[in-house]
Order: C-alpha cells, then sequence, then structure tokens
C-alpha cells in the first residue's frame, strides 16, 4: 500500500465512532506508519481517546512511529532464529516485543510458528497479542488452532478481531457454532469477517448476509459491505453491486462499488449499467457513465471477446436504446391507465407528438402486443394516431408572445417546445403563470413541469403551495420540482402522499424516496403489494415501474402466486416482457409450473415474446432455449428442495428471528394508530419520570393495571390525530379549489428524543444535536424563527426524519422542542 493511502486510510478512521474502525486504523499506524504527520495525529488522537483499549493501542503506536522516524527499530532483531527467538522476545518490554514482530522477515515467521502459540497463555498486552496471532496466524501448526479459539471470547476487541480473522480463513468451521453470534454482530467488522468466514461453507447464506450489509441505513456497514466484496467471487456477488449502485447516494461508497465493477471484466455488466442509467437521477448519471466506459474498456482490454468486441458493442447500444424506448413506454402506459379523457390525453403527451424519436413510437406499437386490457390498448391506439398526425404551431415558440393570446392548448404546447436556450426570454412568462392564482390549472401543471426540465431553480417558493394542491396533475408537478431542487422541503409530506388514493401521486412519492432512501421506497413499495383493495394491488404494480426490474422480480412473483387475479397476472406480465433479462425466463418457467393452469397460455406466451427479445438483442442464443426447460426444471427441483430444508442457525432467517438485525423494513406499513400508541407511551414514561423520579417504573407498572380507562381516553385522543393526519379539504386565501391542508407530520417516522445541543450554525438555521439514540441530528430551523439555541442544551425533540447524509447525519425539519436539563433525563 502506498504511503499516502495508508495515511488517508487511517486519518479517515482514526475518529471514527465505530471502535472496530479506530481499533483497525491504529494497527495500521503500528505495523507501517513512519510520517511526522501521523504522529502528531496520533498523539492529538491520545487527548481525545477514551476507550482503555485504544488508549494502550495509541502508545504502541505512538512509539512504533516514532521509532521508524527515528530509524532507532532497526536492530538486530535479523538475527533471530527460531532457537533464541522465545528468549528474546519473552525478555523484552511490551514496545520492544512489537518492534521485533514488525521487523520479522517472511522467512522468519514461517519459521517461528511453530513455537508461538506457547507465547499466547502469558501475554496481557492487546497490542502484542493482536499482533503475533496476525503475524503469525497464517502458519499457526494446525493441531495448535484451538488455541485461537479460546481468543475469540477475549475481553479486548482487537484480539477478537484478529482471531476470527485467522480462524474464518484458515478452518472456518472451527467457528461455525459461534458464526450466529457474530453474524448478529453490532460491529460491522465482526460481522464482516463472519461473512468471509461463512463464504468458505456456505456461499448463498454468506450472499444474503452480505446483501443485509450492503442494503442497511448504516453507511460504516455499507463499507464493510463493499470490503467484503474483495474476499468473494465476482460471479457471485455483481448482481449485489448492480443493486449497491442503483440504491446508494454516497459518492465516496459509489466510487468504491464502481471500482470493484471496472476492475472485474464481465460481459453482462454494461448491459445492467445502461439500465441502471436510464434511471438514474441526474447527479448519479454521469458517476454511472464512467463506471459503463470503465467497464466497457476493461472487457476490450481483457482480450476475453477476441476480435469482437465492436460486434459486441453494438449489440450493448442496441439494447441500450430499445431499452429505454421500452422503459418510456412503460411510463406512457402507467398514466395512460390514469387518464381519463382524450383532452387530457392530448395535454399529457404533446411534447411526445413534437419529440424525434422513432424508438418510442416502436415500443408505443410492440406494447399492443403485451398482455395489457383492451381499455389500455385503445387509448395506446388513440395516443399512436394523435402522435402521427401533423401539429403546426399558431404561436412560434422562438417569437415573443402573450398568454391571453393563447388558448390553455396552444400555451401547453408551446411550453414543451422551449428549449434551454430560451430560458432568459421565457423565465419571465413562465414565473408569470405559476404566481397567476387564476392560471389555467393545466396551464399552470406544465409551466411547472418546463420549469423542472429547463432547471430553474428559483421558483420554490412559488410552486410549493401547490403540493397539497386538490388537483393531480398540479400536485404531481409540484412534487417533482420541489424534489429536484429543494427535496428537504417535501420529506415531512411523504407519509401523506403514501397514503393517497392518486396511483399517480403514490407512484410519484415513491420514486422520489428512492432517489434518497432506497431501502424504505423498497418498504413502501412491499406495503402496497400488502394492500387488501383490487385496485391498490394495480396501483403497487404499477409503482414498480420505479425500479430496476431485477431488484423487484421475485417480489413480483410472490406477489402474482399470493394473488391469482388474471388482471394483476396481465399487469406482471407485461413487466417481465418490457424487461429483457435472460433471467427472467426462469421467473416466468416457475410462474408456469406453480399458477393455477388456466394461467399456462398466458405466461407461456410472455415467455415466447420475452425469449424473441433476447435473441434479437444478442442477450441470447436460440441454442441456449432448446436446453432451458431441463435445466430450469433441475434448478426448479434443487430450488424446492431448499425450501422445504430446516434453516440453518447461521441463515439470516434464524439470525433475524432469535437476533434481529437493524432493518429499515415496515417503516412504513405501521398504522398511524401504532404510530400514535408508541408515542403516548413514549410521552407517559417520560412525564412519569419527570414526576416521580426514580420510582416510576413502579407507577407505570401500577398504571398498567388500569389500562382499559387509559385506552378510553387514548381512543378519544386518536380520533382526533387522525382528523389531523387526514384532514378535510381547506381553502386558501388565494385560491379555494387548488390546495388542501396536509398533516403537520408523518406519523410513519416520528420519534421522539432527548438531544443535547452540540453546535449552532452561523445563522442559527441548522442545529446538530446528539440524541439519546446515539444518532446526531440536523435540525433545520426556519429563517425567521424566533428561537434560539447555544451548545450544551438539552432538548427533548418530537421529530419526523427523512434522510441521512453521507456521515449518518439524520436531516430534520418537521419538529416540535421544549428546553429540558441533564437531571430530567436521569
Amino acid at each position: 500500500m502506498s504511503l499516502n493511502k495508508l495515511m488517508q486510510e487511517i486519518f479517515q478512521t482514526l475518529d471514527a465512532p465505530i471502535k472496530s474502525f479506530r481499533i483497525f486504523a491504529i494497527e495500521k499506524a503500528i505495523q507501517e506508519g513512519s510520517s511526522n504527520e501521523l504522529l502528531e495525529i496520533l498523539k492529538k488522537r491520545q487527548n481525545e481517546e477514551t476507550d482503555e483499549e485504544c488508549l494502550i493501542l495509541l502508545t504502541h503506536a505512538v512509539v512504533s512511529v516514532t521509532n521508524r522516524i527515528s530509524t532507532s527499530s532497526a536492530n538486530g532483531f535479523a538475527n533471530l532464529t527460531s532457537e533464541n527467538f522465545i528468549n528474546t522476545f519473552l525478555s523484552t518490554q511490551p514496545t520492544e516485543r512489537l518492534n521485533i514482530l514488525n521487523s520479522l522477515s517472511s522467512a522468519q515467521i514461517q519459521e517461528f510458528a511453530v513455537n508461538t502459540p506457547n507465547l499466547l497463555a502469558n501475554e496481557t498486552n492487546p497490542a502484542i497479542l493482536a499482533s503475533l496471532v496476525r503475524k503469525f496466524g497464517p502458519h499457526w501448526p494446525p493441531e495448535k488452532l484451538d488455541s485461537l479459539k479460546e481468543l475469540l471470547f477475549s475481553k479486548f476487541l482487537s484480539v477478537r478481531l484478529s482471531a476470527l480473522e485467522i480462524l474464518t480463513s484458515r478452518h472456518p468451521e472451527s467457528v461455525i457454532q459461534d458464526l450466529p453470534k457474530f453474524l448478529s454482530s453490532t460491529d460491522p467488522r465482526i460481522r464482516s469477517l463472519a461473512i468471509q468466514g461463512l463464504s468458505r461453507i456456505d456461499m448463498e447464506s454468506a450472499i444474503e448476509h452480505l446483501e443485509t450489509m450492503l442494503m442497511t441505513s448504516n453507511p460504516d456497514e455499507k463499507l464493510c459491505g463493499l470490503q467484503n466484496c474483495l474476499y468473494l467471487p465476482f460471479e457471485k456477488i455483481k448482481s449485489l453491486l448492480i443493486k449497491f449502485l442503483a440504491s446508494e447516494i454516497s459518492p465516496q461508497l459509489l466510487e468504491k462499488a464502481g471500482f470493484l465493477i471496472q476492475m472485474n471484466p464481465d460481459q453482462e455488466i454494461p448491459f445492467q449499467l445502461l439500465e441502471l442509467m436510464g434511471r438514474a437521477p441526474r447527479n448519479k448519471l454521469d458517476f454511472l457513465k464512467k463506471v459503463f466506459s470503465g467497464s466497457c474498456q476493461g472487457i476490450e482490454n481483457s482480450k476475453i471477446l477476441g476480435d469482437s468486441f465492436h460486434a459486441y458493442m453494438e449489440h450493448v447500444m442496441a439494447f441500450g436504446k430499445k431499452a429505454n424506448a421500452t422503459r418510456y413506454a412503460q411510463e406512457v402506459l402507467s398514466k395512460l391507465s390514469t387518464i381519463t379523457s382524450d383532452q387530457e390525453l392530448y395535454e399529457e403527451f404533446s411534447s411526445l407528438r413534437d419529440s424525434d424519436n422513432p424508438e418510442i413510437i416502436n415500443s408505443l406499437k410492440d406494447s399492443l402486443q403485451w398482455d395489457i386490457s383492451p381499455e389500455l390498448k385503445q387509448k395506446v391506439s388513440k395516443l399512436l394516431e394523435y402522435m402521427e398526425k401533423p401539429a403546426p404551431l399558431e404561436k412560434s415558440a422562438d417569437k415573443p408572445f402573450s398568454l391571453e393570446e393563447l388558448s390553455p392548448k396552444e400555451a401547453i404546447r408551446t411550453f414543451s417546445l422551449l428549449q434551454r436556450e430560451q430560458i432568459e426570454k421565457f423565465s419571465p412568462i413562465l414565473k408569470e403563470v405559476i404566481s397567476n392564482a387564476d392560471s389555467n390549472i393545466n396551464v399552470l401543471a406544465s409551466a411547472i413541469k418546463t420549469a423542472r426540465r429547463l432547471e430553474l431553480d428559483s421558483f420554490t417558493s412559488i410552486v410549493e403551495p401547490f403540493l397539497n394542491s386538490a388537483d393531480e396533475k398540479l400536485t404531481v408537478a409540484a412534487m417533482e420540482y420541489v424534489a429536484q431542487f429543494e427535496p428537504d422541503k417535501i420529506f415531512p409530506l411523504m407519509g401523506y402522499y403514501l397514503q393517497s388514493q392518486s396511483p399517480r401521486i403514490k407512484s410519484v412519492a415513491i420514486a422520489i424516496f428512492k432517489r434518497f432512501d432506497f431501502n424504505r421506497a423498497l418498504s413502501s413499495l412491499k406495503a402496497l403489494l400488502s394492500l387488501e383493495n383490487p385496485e391498490q394491488k394495480k396501483m403497487a404494480i404499477l409503482c414498480m415501474l420505479q425500479f430496476d426490474f431485477p431488484f423487484i422480480r421475485s417480489l413480483l412473483v410472490d406477489f402474482l402466486l399470493n394473488n391469482k387475479d388474471p388482471d394483476l397476472l396481465e399487469l406482471g406480465l407485461c413487466l417481465f416482457q418490457t424487461n429483457p433479462d435472460p433471467e427472467n425466463l426462469y421467473y416466468l418457467f416457475c410462474l408456469e409450473k406453480k399458477l393455477p393452469k388456466q394461467f399456462n397460455g398466458k405466461i407461456q406466451k410472455a415467455r415466447l415474446t420475452t425469449e424473441k427479445t433476447l435473441i434479437e438483442l444478442g442477450l441470447l442464443k436460440e441454442g441456449q432455449i432448446n436446453t432451458s426447460d431441463r435445466v430450469f426444471l433441475q434448478r426448479f427441483s434443487n430450488d424446492e428442495n431448499k425450501a422445504n430444508e430446516i434453516p440453518k442457525p447461521y441463515s439470516i432467517q434464524e439470525i433475524r428471528k432469535h437476533n434481529p438485525l437493524n432493518s429499515d423494513d415496515a417503516n412504513f406499513s405501521q398504522t398511524p394508530q401504532n404510530s400514535l400508541i408508541i408515542d403516548f407511551f413514549t410521552q407517559f414514561a417520560f412525564t412519569a419520570e419527570q414526576v416521580f423520579g426514580k420510582s416510576w417504573k413502579l407507577f407505570a407498572f401500577i398504571s398498567i393495571i388500569f389500562f382499559p380507562l387509559l385506552y378510553i381516553v387514548f381512543e378519544t385522543i386518536f380520533q382526533n390525530q387522525v382528523k389531523a393526519i387526514n384532514p378535510p379539504k381547506s381553502p386558501i386565501s388565494q385560491n379555494p379549489d387548488r390546495t388542501r391542508n396536509p398533516p403537520q407530520d408523518s406519523t410513519d417516522t416520528k420519534k421522539t428524543i432527548i438531544a443535547q445541543v452540540l453546535t449552532v450554525g452561523k445563522a442559527g438555521t441548522e442545529i446538530l444535536v446528539k440524541g439519546d439514540d446515539g444518532k446526531n441530528y440536523l435540525l433545520l430551523i426556519p429563517k425567521k424563527s424566533k428561537w434560539r439555541f447555544s451548545s450544551g442544551e438539552v432538548l427533548k425533540i418530537s421529530i419526523v426524519s427523512f434522510r441521512a447524509d453521507d456521515k449518518g447525519v439524520i436531516i430534520v425539519q418537521s419538529f416540535q422542542f421544549e428546553k429540558v436539563s441533564w437531571n430530567k433525563k436521569k
């Protein structure tokens, strides 16, 4: 490792809140550190560190780095032999022992390893114990590996980590009984090492645990998960890395994942990256383009395709065009399903008629062959007919015009044709439309959409009131605009949107959430799929369009197997046909095997259509189709047998059952009543503690006897709360039919914490606090607020958290607070 890279790695983790990360950095300094800059940082850390073990390691690190700088460690240890090593080692001071270990050559380490187990029994210094295990562990005599097992339960974390690292790499079966404990550890490095050991016993289970780490909301766990990818076969983890790229927003973590992909040339990866690019937000698109370019370059440099690389790239680009057009056709179908009039259809797709994109037209024509309802096919036919008609513009968008001269239809079309070079001329007109309370609603929605498309980011304050519009089109336009330019202002309303009965509002809400928190967006989708109403189930399938298909494919299959409805099956099969992927064929095979026979005709038709598309795109050869049934049948049989097996103690299912890991699932599936009950008892406990002091628990226990009476009181409170969560329409001053009052916050993400103020921003609009749950929160204060805070103050805060930045700080905009003291907290 280069000096600069080593220094950077140490600097980044030396102040980490997770102890094992700090230990990793300190041990790196002990083994390789040799600069004055590092020495000063280690000394500074000594003054700040509070953990006893880390302080011991820091002392050795300071001495080791000092010795390297002064070259005093270059002594006569090169003359050590297997005969005198033990005596020499035991006769020196702890710091000198580390110098000995760090100076040994590879040949000496291998030669001395047979006797080093004897050094463990009486050693009490964690730095030396950990170093002994790491240095000699790879060459430890097999018959003495049990001595390392005892160290797995050392009181020193550094020693436990070193022993676990050696045992999982050399003899993973020896720790199999303790794997559940390690796999459920709150320390990501322990879990990471346990996964490496599990991969040598049960690769599939290891991949499931790795996915849990990569899909968590904890950036430290994600980092350990990515580091684990270096130790597993790329073929096994490549789909997981693609999923990570689709869900992650941290530039640093994305860069690490992208590097792993680029350093492993694989012919399937460019196709998958193109799929991601088609749905990626603007701020991630440039990064994905770089990864795509690097992946293609790696394939060319590897020569794995011989002379056919250019033909391969033609296939890739043809796939990209086809996939983009098909994806757009899917979105069109989703919108068409909610359109109720021809006029609305013409207004919604006026810009599409003026676009010069034959691939989209062809995809819409292809959609007539998909398994969609006759009503939807009729709308597609009407749209195609509308798009093929000439549409001369009565008023040119290149010439000045007055809105009064244009009909709403003409104004909408004019806005749809505006280009970025016309921003300066037409920005005032768009602002005038959006600001005017008397603007036609359809024209207003079109103006907001155009402003977003042209990236006019200064209209948030005048668009924000329409987030609560009674008109669906206007609400959706406002949601998309605010989410693009000031997302913090829309997240407090996300729970409200996710409870909407409008498919478009709900779909857009999930799409917005997906950009910032993939796990919660997926949880929201799962909650939708669990609803009982048939129309809501259709809505849930339409919301699946917001996700890259490989990541929701299993979810869709399970849904279709549990909901044997012909209409739902048609919608589901449509998703399979419009997302070409060889893996789709197996899932269709499973549906054909498990669903009633009356559905087989539709499934077989979808499978044949998928095969044809894959062959046209060069993703499948005709010879593979001839053997696919036999291969799929064997795979299906294996999957069925596995499903009937008793889960292993280390499986993700058993770990979650007995040692629940942190999970973001179901964050949006709890009902308002459940959330309010939690809030009620949180408030109850806090108040009881304040009034009764240390006796509050006894008081609470006695109060449980009177719970029925409390429940009646609570029910009254709850009914009032529900009215606040789902308010009736109410007018605003300027335009009574445009908005309705939203809830003040979403109970889905509401919690109460006690927190201490750490820092206050210069303008007083950003307050960083540390909660009693160990997390840091950034409170966003309105600029005109009279609230004043100072460092050290203690607050009781009811918050609605909606997003964490790349450092794990949770950003909060909607909250209530009161100032308390630490005495009350205790």
